[in-house]
């Protein structure tokens, strides 16, 4: 909600979609540099500890986020430098919290991750929908401080859950490095990290254009903006009912590949959609397919690495989802500027559309290294 909100007064301030693209850079720019070494200390650290302190980090930031907002004229300089903050935190929070959902899992570990993935990525569609609808009933500022004071139920509950004792690693040089070359060699991580940073990278920026196709494109409000992100959330949740009726297991490679097929393709005809009715279809398309594309790599991910590496993995896993968005939105922003919005989209899908077409190829081999490391695991 918040980082919908936060793009739709920069562009109604500004109405500068390059400067969306910078939004988008900062707030995530952060967590491509940072992350993979932030796993690394949810490996060493208590994950508790440390996803409570990164939440409650996230809670001032949306709280100064509201205060700067309310008093009624907020800068260039306060609104970028927030969303760079918030980039800080969640660059440490990301692999900590999925870290820590596995130590409290125990033997239900692969249901459980199934389910994380599908609340987490549902809420990034599900959340900006609804932004735009509150937005236009009490304005970005209440958005803001709604967030903020949300904060406090996410801490109380954290402070009452428990978990079993987290398999960590020891404090050493290389350990970064060990990550990596994991991640590396193991076929069933290689393959859909890069996908997902193809992904990041070409396709998912298009939010950051949400503003310009709801206002520029079809004449619409911060409602419209709400209507389209809503059908993307209708999206992801039959993608979410979807994943969970089949349950995790085998056949996740396969769900990657054509969920990056389709949110490709939704994400072509979003760009050459004549009105927004045509619009909203594309757009549950898109939701479906980044939902069987996220959650099934996120599960596969977790489920699969050996449980005192999940930490590093997980970073980067971030940095491979988050951390290379900001790269896209940057791109994304400027090809928009020069060649319009439509263009923009269009051109990073078809590029992430060939690419999930040669992940195709692939997925026998993934399954079969899957299969390995889970017999490995199990033994």
């Amino acid at each position: 909600m918040q980082s919908v909100a936060e793009g739709w007064l920069v562009y109604r301030l500004w109405n500068d979609s390059a400067l969306l693209g910078w939004l988008g850079f900062l707030r995530q720019i952060p967590v491509f540099f940072l992350s993979a070494w932030a796993g690394g200390l949810a490996d060493r650290m208590p994950r508790r500890r440390l996803v409570l302190t990164t939440q409650f980090a996230a809670m001032i930031q949306a709280g100064l986020l509201a205060w700067v907002t309310l008093e009624g004229h907020p800068t260039k300089f306060q609104l970028l430098g927030l969303a760079f903050c918030l980039g800080l935190v969640n660059a440490f929070d990301i692999p900590s919290r999925q870290s820590y959902l596995v130590d409290m899992a125990g033997p239900d570990l692969e249901n459980a991750i199934a389910f994380n993935s599908t609340l987490v990525n549902g809420t990034r569609i599900l959340g900006p929908a609804i932004a735009g609808y509150v937005v236009t009933a009490i304005g970005e500022g209440l958005c803001f401080l709604t967030n903020s004071l949300s904060y406090v139920f996410v801490l109380v509950g954290l402070y009452f859950t428990r978990a079993g004792p987290p398999t960590t690693s020891k404090r050493g040089r290389g350990k970064l490095i060990d990550g990596v070359r994991y991640a590396w060699n193991a076929h069933h991580a290689r393959w859909p990290l890069l996908l997902v940073t193809c992904s990041s990278l070409m396709a998912m920026p298009y939010v950051t254009l949400m503003p310009v196709f709801a206002r520029t494109i079809f004449h619409g409000t911060a409602a419209t903006q709400g209507h389209l992100l809503g059908a993307a959330g209708i999206g992801a949740f039959l993608g979410a009912v979807s994943l969970l009726r089949r349950g995790p297991g085998r056949g996740l490679a396969h769900r990657v590949a054509w969920g990056s097929t389709m949110l490709g393709a939704g994400l072509i005809g979003l760009s050459l959609a004549p009105n927004v009715w045509v619009a909203y279809g594309a757009l549950i398309v898109v939701g479906f397919g980044f939902m069987s594309q996220m959650a099934s790599t996120n599960t596969l991910l977790q489920s699969l690495a050996p449980p005192e590496m999940r930490g590093r993995v997980m970073g980067l896993y971030s940095m491979a989802f988050i951390g290379m968005g900001p790269w896209g939105s940057l791109m994304m922003g400027y090809v928009a500027k020069h060649a319009g919005a439509r263009v923009a989209v269009g051109a990073g899908a078809a590029t992430f559309v060939i690419a999930s077409l040669l992940f195709h190829l692939v997925t026998e081999g993934i399954e079969v290294a899957a299969q390995q490391a889970r017999a490995e695991r199990i033994a």
